[in-house]
């Protein structure tokens, strides 16, 4: 197990979320009998760490518990483009539909009232009308008076993907707290979504226009086979975006296909698919408590733009496997079929994932003094041990002098370190 390797990596995404800034806030006296730092005598089995952090207010339109389910079908003749077929093959109601609109195009009255007839939540996708004058304001002010015409629960995903406008960040943010000062006046109903792509995440923070004009942090991820395996991978791209804003936003991904055709190779990897789609929504249920939303694009590319070179078939509702596989997934009752629009404000105790994991040793479960230091609040430990030269310390041990609780779920490979009890 190469530790320190998995250790430079969680810290490299650690600096990526600012926890660098934070301070230790608790320091744990070490006794006099403590014991030299020493080497583990077995091979240290890997857990995810996460703990709870303080009152967080939930955001606009944020379920307090669980994750909602979304989906697009507008481009899938075979469904007639229709949630409810959607629905029918997944044996789960989805509780958001997507729609991709330019900015100056006429706004889709007739597609956000069948929305609110099936009592669906609108996830409208805004992009720029072209790609010469992307920021072009003049088409913003308008545009936010027609979603305040319909004063229901919106989601409005606003100029995702921003690498694809070009390098000038400060260009897109200016545009970005535009907009969003616009909506507020005219369209306070709409949630304003920030997203990007899972190729530019590396490159994204730049971008971020701001907690002040941010309600949710989006990730779109398009899993294309290459060479018979997957080009991407979802989770690892979630990482990257989740421990940098988990703190201080609810997270959806967006947008999320996976395929099982290309035609690269002509081949169908049915079996593939099927294991992608439970390994991801899998994960978003028992180890991103912060994702609120996931939406998966229904969507085959041979059919959308048959000149495109190379197409990947997408659908979860064509084929019989992959159906089945989809159905499973989000038949947890984690995952929700109708959107929360009355607990934006409320105080609730968050559960964040530290990019360190933990491991157990025996009876034992240990931590990275990073943990301590930037999750945790806490150094000067005692009985520090040593995994090829990083540093870890006994979580018993400081749950016991700081009065909290360790659970430890064996079967999902999880430890929560829970708040101090009151009183």
């Amino acid at each position: 197990m190469k530790v320190r390797k998995l250790i430079s990596i969680c810290l490299a995404v650690a600096a990526l979320a600012g926890c660098s800034s934070k301070k230790p806030e608790q320091s744990l006296e070490k006794p006099p009998e403590a014991l030299p730092a020493g080497s583990f005598q077995q091979a240290p089995e890997e857990y995810s760490l996460f703990y709870e952090s303080g009152a967080y207010s939930l955001g606009l339109y944020e379920p307090a518990e669980g994750c909602y389910i979304g989906g697009y079908v507008l481009s899938n003749k075979s469904i007639n483009f229709e949630m409810d077929e959607m629905d029918s093959k997944a044996g789960k109601k989805h509780a958001v539909s997507i729609y991709t609109l330019k900015a100056g195009n006429p706004f889709p009255d007739t597609w956000v009232l069948s929305c609110i007839a099936q009592r669906r939540t609108p996830l409208i996708a805004i992009k720029p009308q072209n790609s010469y004058n992307p920021y072009n304001k003049a088409l913003i002010s308008e545009l936010a008076e027609k979603f305040g015409e319909f004063y229901v629960p919106i989601f409005v995903e606003f100029f995702p993907e921003p690498l694809s406008y070009g390098s000038d960040s400060e260009a897109y943010v200016e545009f970005f707290r535009y907009a969003r000062e616009e909506f507020r006046n005219k369209a306070s109903n709409a949630a304003f979504v920030w997203s990007v792509d899972a190729s530019g995440v590396a490159d994204s923070e730049r971008f971020y226009p701001g907690d002040q004009w941010v309600d949710w942090v989006g990730l779109r991820s398009y899993e294309r086979i290459e060479n018979g395996s997957y080009a991407s991978d979802t989770l690892k791209a979630l990482d990257s975006i989740y421990y940098a804003y988990q703190r201080f936003k609810p997270i959806m991904i967006s947008q999320l296909a996976v395929s099982f055709y290309t035609s690269r190779d002509h081949v169908y990897r049915t079996q593939m698919a099927a294991d992608e789609l439970k390994r991801i929504y899998g994960a978003v249920a028992d180890s991103y408590p912060r994702v609120k939303l996931i939406a998966y694009m229904d969507v085959d590319e041979m059919a959308v733009n048959k000149t495109q070179p190379i197409t990947d078939n997408f659908t979860v509702t064509s084929n019989v496997k992959v159906s089945a596989a989809y159905g499973e997934a989000i038949s947890n009752p984690h995952f929700l079929e109708s959107t929360d629009s009355a607990s934006f404000g409320e105080e609730r105790l968050q559960v964040l994932k530290s990019p360190f994991p933990a491991y157990r040793i025996g009876e034992s479960i240990y931590a990275s003094e990073l943990s301590f230091l930037y999750d945790l609040s806490a150094k000067g430990l005692a009985n520090p041990k040593t995994i090829e030269g990083e540093t870890f310390y006994d979580l018993n041990y400081f749950a016991k002098k700081l009065k909290r609780n360790v659970e430890v779920d064996e079967n999902l490979k999880k430890v929560l370190v829970e708040s101090p009890a009151e009183g």
